[in-house]
């Protein structure tokens, strides 16, 4: 967005459940450099695990629908300093698969591309889970109502168009950025 970057921070479990350990609104003009300093430094975030081993950040998906310029800046250096970062696209339509390669992002940067319908049905199943088991997404209690209700806001609803009804995703509450980061950490999980 022009006046913030959301960050989620997703581990991935070997019994294939997953936990957010952490979600971020960092605050700021995203075609200034500031934010972007904010957010390098937040990615350098360690988590101690109750066993005494750390957990880094091991790859970094940046969406990049907005301030495309920024993101490749981003990318660029996040890269340099050795993470596996990628500027990653969202594509609506059920029929794409979750993560493919795309293009090259202003024809500099090689982009992947994130069937975003897919995984969310996916996300949104596995958020509905009560029992842990395959897919299962624990979240933490420390973060705000807020966090929790972008993680509802899109509803699938049946579109009627050419061909008759299909299903499509539509907005319910205005800020659902905690649902677009959750399904892009599950997405690009699968590099």
């Amino acid at each position: 967005q022009g006046d913030r970057v959301e960050c989620t921070f997703l581990a991935h479990h070997a019994d294939q459940t997953r936990t957010v350990l952490n979600h971020l609104k960092l605050m700021g003009d995203t075609s200034a450099d500031a934010v972007w300093r904010t957010l390098d430094a937040a990615l350098d975030t360690v988590f101690p695990l109750a066993d005494g081993r750390k957990l880094q950040v091991a790859a970094t998906a940046v969406d990049s629908g907005f301030s495309a310029d920024q993101v490749m800046k981003f990318v660029h250096a996040r890269r340099r300093k050795n993470f596996r970062t990628t500027a990653v696209k969202g594509a609506s339509g059920f029929d794409r698969l979750p993560l493919t390669v795309g293009g090259k992002l202003k024809g500099q940067m090689r982009l992947m591309i994130v069937g975003v319908d897919a995984v969310k049905h996916a996300t949104q199943k596995h958020l509905a889970m009560v029992m842990p088991g395959s897919g299962f997404i624990r979240l933490p209690n420390h973060l705000p109502s807020e966090y929790f209700e972008g993680l509802a806001s899109e509803e699938l609803r049946d579109r009627t168009g050419k061909g008759g009804p299909r299903p499509d995703y539509q907005r319910i509450v205005r800020q659902n950025e905690p649902l677009d980061c959750l399904v892009y950490a599950s997405a690009i999980a699968r590099m």
